[in-house]
């Protein structure tokens, strides 16, 4: 068997999930937010089927930013809806694309229509290194293969399938004023180091854009960090 170069939604998701009822309060939500540490949590129903998910900024937005009392909302009053999601099995580039398709930078990783797990577009940019190793070590197998062939006669094997290389890298290094960075589909500009935004890029002068204001699609940062 050879090296493993397709990487799974499963291998990259954040787990467990925190869900929160429909129905709770919206002050019983940011306890929990605050309790636990949390970007944002997600809203099912009494069978656990995900419904919506809420954020800091749907709390601030939603509530705060309208005077309104929060112990009278609703989870289900407050969050956005509906919650995109995807399966564990999916590729990691599968979810690159959907996010950058819906624009949005997080999706929801349903198993059996259960929420198993969350996927950030941060947590897709912190194993592009690893998967470019992947890809680096395979070519250079293959390329070892390919010498080799010359003195293999044809028709002799392992009886092994070659394992399909099906790695899609969703970002690209770029120089702007002598930095590196990091460059998406969609121009997002990420620091190498810490995976964070920095800006959009403009290709037109080779420069960065500052950052619009997110949108209720914010992204939920560090999630769930001190569970993996």
């Amino acid at each position: 068997m050879g090296l493993r170069s397709k990487m799974l939604v499963k291998d990259v998701m954040s787990n467990p999930v925190v869900t929160i009822d429909e129905n709770a309060s919206a002050n019983r939500v940011a306890v929990l937010m605050d309790k636990d540490d949390l970007g944002c949590v997600i809203v099912t129903n009494k069978d656990g089927k995900p419904l919506g998910i809420i954020t800091e900024r749907d709390l601030v937005v939603r509530v705060l930013a309208k005077n309104k009392m929060p112990d009278v909302f609703k989870a289900s009053e407050v969050m956005t809806s509906p919650l995109i999601t995807i399966e564990p099995d999916a590729t990691i580039s599968d979810a690159a694309r959907r996010m950058s398709r819906l624009n949005i930078r997080r999706l929801g990783v349903l198993y059996k229509g259960q929420v198993a797990g969350l996927l950030s577009s941060k947590d897709i940019l912190g194993v592009v290194p690893e998967l470019i190793e992947i890809i680096q070590e395979r070519a250079r197998i293959e390329s070892g293969d390919r010498a080799s062939e010359e003195g293999v006669s044809e028709g002799v094997g392992t009886g092994e399938e070659e394992e399909e290389v099906a790695v899609e890298v969703s970002v690209k290094a770029i120089i702007i004023n002598g930095k590196k960075y990091l460059k998406s589909e969609t121009n997002m500009l990420y620091d190498p180091e810490t995976q964070d935004e920095v800006g959009i890029y403009e290709p037109a002068t080779n420069s960065i854009k500052a950052l619009p204001v997110e949108s209720d699609d914010e992204l939920c940062e560090d999630e769930y960090e001190s569970d993996n």
